[in-house]
Formats: structure tokens, C-alpha cells, sequence
């Protein structure tokens, strides 16, 4: 494959054609010699052609008076052939070789694993891919905006296997257009990255052109091409769902907000939210988040998508608690971009000053078991360790601290500097570090400031190439289609392709629930397991699923209907695909005839997870 690939390289890049003509024109000097040499100096053709390949064949001796001819044939040998011939070789050689070390040479690609950008995912990436046995014989082509002399070298000196690197092709780009997109295959690739590059303020508008570039290419007939595209910002995210399925190619796609999966890492199949049972009726869980970044309010949606619990009885909320200077203002922001959980939940303003609060709008109802608290302090104030003093005492509270400014230095400061009484209760502290968390996790082991955790995107990802969770998240989806599709879709890859992104967000979210749900119970995930579980505690996990599945779709921008609304399903299927209003955000004991679609899913968690029936 990588002969082939230099060889492409020749032909593709003109260099061909370079040599092409120099060994036309060496050609034609040369029968033009031998044409003179029979003719006119009595020599053979073989004569002719020693002289000029060999210098050193001309003695002087024979005929004398055609030594002239002998002395030209020699003299355009060693201009033509050892001189210029050799030099268009070896300028060749090393014009690949640098073309090749820029990353500026074009092969032909099948089968291989496109990533347009190089963030500092892609190692992870490239481990995951390297200890995969059905992902490492294929080849990997990387095109980026990065230095990529420098990158291959991090690369090499992050994965030792030379014969795995060698499989590894990079594309340097300057600015994305179409032809660079037919440059790198994709409509021949197995699986595209659209990872885009570390700090570019036009990330999110350079990946969707990018996809947009990809998507007038895969079409036709072909196998449907798994594509990741990644987005920075939760509006770039906001926008994206709301499209419409997408049919007219082969790309089956699937959105993933940075951000969001950074903290699905740290919070999901881990130990570090609390799991509260049916034996603590009076528990809740706070989750306090310092600092109203992408990354704290990151927290916040994977939060509210899995905090909740069987204990629920109308009081005991999960609370998810912002404190950070200036809150009221970013309050409101944040209350106007979730306008439809804020209609359904409870929330409070807090300062030094007092406590002013709203609840879920009368119209609708007061069903929601999430609670949000803004807290105007900095977390270094007294105000604000006051509090956290009192959440970290407080025997019915299960408290997390989420420390989530922007800068790693302030992050770890404020993680050292909480009060005594949120180290002692050893409760979870997690601490953002965009880079190598060596620092936190050294605080950690000096016993003196609780339980640190570290998180970000800079840490070893358990799921870097997205596949997991995309595999749950199509079992989620494979059960409902199976179960009410008109009809079913002929396999598990096609009915994911038929969705919506909202839907498909909504399905992974419902599998990254599941985990919690063994956790609350003491279950593990198997068949036998769950065919024992008595029908109340089923119908009880249902209900949970249920208010899980309302703060999904609210997070991704769904709004509740009003009770007035919610009397007549006829208007259903309008007001969820065209107003994206869902008249199924309601009370669970309002939904008898949607009940069962919640107990299909619980009931199969060892499926959704394991993949085994």
C-alpha cells in the first residue's frame, strides 16, 4: 500500500511528467546518435549505445577519422543521462520526501478511517483504533490545518508501533474546500472524524461546511458511512437537532458536543454522582457547579439527565446549583436558552441579600424532579462557603462540587482552598483541567483535600471513537423501532439512519442512564437478573425512566405542552415534528398508553447495555 501510494504520489503531483519528459527527450538524442552512428561512423548500434550509457568505453582506437562522432555520443551521454537524468531523479526523490514531510502529497484511499482535524482527542483516537483488532489493519488518513511534521512526530512518539504508524497518512490543509473533500476519499472511507482543530474560533462553522462538503459527495449507491461530527458550542448544537432527517446520502451521522462528552466521560458508568435507592426517602442529590462556563453548564445538561431516582416523592428534588459573581444576569441567559426546562422546574435566585423564587407555570404543572438554585457569590466569598458548609453537613443532601472556570490555574486554586467541612464529607470534587491533570491528582494524594477527581477533555478517553455509546444508543432506538416501527427498519444501522439527531441524542441519553439505574438498585445486567425483579420495583424504575426521558428532550430543546394541550393527541405528531412541542412531558400517571414504551426499555437494560438478549 505505501509503494502505491509513492507511485500515486509521482503521477498525481506532475513530477510524472517531469521524468516523462526527460526520459523522451534521452530517448531521442539517443536514436538520433545511433541513426548518425550507422549512417555516417560505420558503428553498431550497440557501440552507440555503450558509449553513451558508459564514458569509459571511448578508447581513442579504430576508426580515427569518426572520433568525433564517438567524443558527441560520449558527451551527451554523461549531459544527458549521468547528469540531468540522474538530477530529475534525485530532485524527484527529495521533492517527495518533502511534500511527504509537509504533509502536501495526494494518494488514493478504500476502506480507510478519514479525521479531518487533529484536537487533542486524536491520540486517544489512534490508541483506541490501535488496540482494536477489527480497526488497526485499515488505514488512517488525518488532514489538518496543524504542523504536520510536528504532529507525526507526537504521534510516533505517543504510539512506539512503527508498522501501525506507517499506516498513518497526514493531509495539510490551508483552508477547507470541496476539492480537498474529494482529495481525501470520503466517499470510498469506512468511518469519517469531523474533529476539527484545538482553539479555532470558527471550529463549529468550519465542521458543518466541512459535513455539507462530504454530504454532496456520498451519494449514489454504496455502503452507509458512519460519520462523527463534533461541535463546540451548545447553540451550534441547538441548531443541528432541530434538522430534519437526513436521507439523500450515505452518510449515517451522528452529532457530538465536546463539551457534553467530556463530562459524559467523567459522570457516566462512574461512581461519582450518587445512587439513591428506595431505602433513603428523604435523600437528594446537590450538585453545586463554581463557574457558568461551557464546561460547568456541560455539567449541568448530563446532570439533569441522570440524577434522578426512585426515592422521588415531589420534595426531595435533585438540586443543580450554579455559584459564580454576577449570576443573576447570567441567570437570565441561562433560563432564556432552557426555556422549556424552566417551565416545568423550580428554580431559585440566592444572595446575600435573600432568596427569590420560581416555580413551574400553573398551565402546566409541577411534576418535575430536578430543582435549580443560582447562587450571586463568588465561591470564595463567606456567603458562599456558608453555604457549602451547610450542604456538606447536611445528613439529606448527597453532595458533588464541580469546580468549572475556564482557566486550569483558578480551577485548581479554588479546588484547594473549599472549606474543611466539604473535604471531610468526602464528596466528590471535580476539577476541569483542559490538559495534563498530573497537579490535581497530586493534590489528591496528599489525603489534605478530599476526593479530587480530575476531568476533562485532556484525559485518557474511554470511548474516544464514539462507538460505545453510538452502539447502546442504536439498541435504545432498535427496540422502539422493532417494537412500533410501520414497519421495521431492516436492520439495527438503517433505523439509525432514519432519525432525527434529537432522536438520536435522546436514545444515547436513555442508555447513559442505565448504568444508574443498576447503581440505585444493587442490579447487575443480566437476563436472569431482571426476570426476577418484582413488578412494582419495574414499574417504579419505569416511572424514573420517564422523568429522565422529559429532562432529555428538554435539554434538547423540546417544550412541555399545557394541560389544555396535552387533552387532545391528535395534534401530537404536528406539535412534536413541527413545533417541537411534546405533549408527552407530563405527569408518568397522566400516560397510561405511553407506560409501556418505558417499561420496553427498562426491562431490556441488560440488552441496551451488553448488546446480549
Amino acid at each position: 500500500m505505501n509503494l502505491r501510494r509513492r507511485l500515486d504520489s509521482i503521477v498525481s503531483e506532475g513530477q510524472g511528467i517531469q521524468l516523462l519528459v526527460m526520459t523522451l527527450i534521452v530517448m531521442a538524442v539517443l536514436a538520433f546518435l545511433i541513426f548518425v552512428g550507422q549512417t555516417y561512423g560505420g558503428m553498431i548500434w550497440q557501440e552507440v549505445l555503450a558509449l553513451f550509457l558508459d564514458p569509459g568505453n571511448f578508447t581513442g582506437q579504430g576508426n580515427h577519422d569518426h572520433d568525433w562522432l564517438q567524443i558527441l555520443t560520449v558527451l551527451m551521454g554523461v549531459f544527458l543521462f549521468s547528469a540531468l537524468l540522474v538530477s530529475v531523479f534525485t530532485n524527484i526523490i527529495q521533492n517527495i520526501a518533502e511534500a511527504y514531510e509537509k504533509g502536501d502529497n495526494r494518494y488514493k484511499f478504500e476502506g480507510h478511517i478519514l479525521i479531518i482535524g487533529s484536537r487533542r482527542i486524536l491520540p486517544h483516537m489512534l490508541e483506541t483504533i490501535y488496540g482494536n483488532e477489527d480497526l488497526y489493519g485499515r488505514d488512517i488518513l488525518i488532514a489538518t490545518m496543524a504542523d504536520v511534521a510536528k504532529l507525526r512526530s507526537d504521534i510516533k512518539s505517543t504510539i512506539p508501533d512503527k508498522k501501525f504508524c506507517r499506516r498513518i497518512t497526514y493531509y495539510h490543509i490551508d483552508q477547507l474546500t470541496r476539492k480537498l473533500i474529494e482529495e481525501t476519499c470520503a466517499d470510498k472511507a469506512s468511518m469519517i472524524y469531523l474533529t476539527g482543530e484545538d482553539n479555532d474560533p470558527s471550529h463549529d462553522s468550519r465542521n458543518l461546511l466541512c459535513l455539507n462538503y462530504i454530504r454532496e459527495i456520498c451519494t449514489g449507491p454504496g455502503p452507509m458511512i458512519p460519520c462523527f461530527l463534533t461541535l463546540d458550542m451548545h447553540s451550534s448544537l441547538d441548531v443541528i437537532q432541530y434538522k430534519k432527517k437526513d436521507l439523500d446520502n450515505r452518510i449515517n451521522l451522528e452529532v457530538v458536543s465536546t463539551s457534553d462528552y467530556t463530562v459524559e466521560q467523567a459522570l457516566v458508568n462512574s461512581d461519582i454522582l450518587p445512587a439513591i435507592g428506595l431505602d433513603k426517602p428523604s435523600r437528594r442529590a446537590r450538585i453545586v457547579i463554581a463557574g457558568n462556563s461551557k464546561i460547568g453548564r456541560s455539567v449541568s445538561r448530563i446532570a439533569s439527565q441522570l440524577c434522578h431516582y426512585p426515592n422521588f416523592n415531589g420534595e426531595n428534588r435533585t438540586r443543580i446549583t450554579f455559584i459564580d459573581s454576577g449570576m443573576r444576569e447570567q441567570m437570565a441567559f441561562f433560563v432564556s436558552n432552557n426555556n422549556g426546562m424552566f417551565q416545568v422546574c423550580h428554580r431559585n435566585y440566592i444572595s446575600p441579600e435573600g432568596c427569590s423564587s420560581t416555580g413551574p407555570s400553573p398551565e402546566i404543572g409541577d411534576f418535575m424532579d430536578l430543582e435549580w438554585d443560582f447562587v450571586d457569590a463568588d465561591l470564595a466569598s463567606v456567603f458562599a462557603r456558608g453555604l457549602l458548609r451547610q450542604w456538606a453537613l447536611d445528613p439529606d443532601e448527597e453532595l458533588v462540587v464541580a469546580i468549572c472556570y475556564k482557566e486550569n490555574d483558578r480551577n485548581l486554586s479554588a479546588a484547594l482552598h473549599l472549606p474543611e467541612e466539604v473535604y471531610r464529607s468526602g464528596c466528590p470534587i471535580m476539577v476541569y483541567q483542559d490538559n495534563n491533570p498530573v497537579l490535581v491528582k497530586e493534590a489528591r494524594n496528599t489525603g489534605m483535600f478530599g476526593n479530587m477527581i480530575p476531568f476533562g477533555e485532556g484525559l485518557v478517553e474511554s470511548d474516544s471513537l464514539f462507538l460505545k455509546r453510538t452502539a447502546a444508543g442504536k439498541r435504545v432506538n432498535r427496540l422502539y423501532d422493532e417494537e412500533y416501527g410501520n414497519p421495521p427498519a431492516p436492520d439495527e444501522d438503517s433505523a439509525w439512519k432514519g432519525l432525527s439527531q434529537a432522536h438520536k441524542l435522546s436514545s444515547i441519553a436513555s442508555a447513559n442512564f442505565m448504568p444508574m439505574v443498576l447503581r440505585c438498585f444493587g442490579l447487575e445486567p443480566d437476563r436472569e437478573t431482571f426476570d426476577k425483579i418484582p413488578e412494582d420495583i419495574m414499574e417504579t424504575i419505569s416511572e424514573t425512566e420517564h422523568r429522565r426521558w422529559m429532562s432529555s428532550v428538554l435539554v434538547m430543546g423540546y417544550s412541555p405542552a399545557t394541560k389544555e394541550q396535552r387533552k387532545d393527541k391528535s395534534r401530537m405528531k404536528y406539535l412534536k415534528d413541527e413545533k417541537f412541542i411534546h405533549l408527552d412531558i407530563a405527569p408518568y400517571d397522566e400516560l397510561k398508553h405511553e407506560q409501556k414504551k418505558d417499561l420496553l426499555l427498562v426491562s431490556n437494560i441488560p440488552y441496551i447495555l451488553t448488546g446480549k438478549k
